[in-house]
């Protein structure tokens, strides 16, 4: 699905990424990344947020659109998390409306700050 010219897979994403809009934070929505080797592989996180010089994937687990498992999703992000990347994982039912989803990015936030104070 569109949303303000660029695509969504849930109605869960696009609230998730209103709320962080709303928090001022840099997000890029369904990103693709690509490292060829022997073998080809493309990677389209949920979202890229760059908050402080942390680098942070955010997953959106449970709507619809995903058929994999968590588990799965996860072992997907290996390249990045390999580079450092950190990775978390929101459940869809956790952003069902703005107001939970402004608390979820909240959260969020809290955790880079946290990530980024132990370095």
């Amino acid at each position: 699905m569109q949303h303000k010219g660029l695509l969504f897979r849930s109605k869960a994403e696009i609230t998730l990424f209103e709320a962080m809009i709303r928090a001022g934070l840099a997000v890029s929505p369904l990103p693709v990344f690509v490292r060829i080797g022997k073998n080809y592989n493309r990677i389209e996180p949920d979202f890229l947020v760059v908050y402080k010089g942390l680098t942070l994937v955010v997953e959106v687990d449970g709507d619809t659109f995903h058929k994999e498992s968590p588990a799965d999703a996860q072992k997907l992000l290996v390249p990045l998390t390999y580079e450092s990347v950190e990775v978390t994982r929101i459940r869809a039912a956790d952003v069902a409306t703005d107001a939970a989803a402004n608390e979820v990015v909240r959260d969020l936030i809290q955790y880079m700050d946290r990530k980024i104070g132990s370095r």
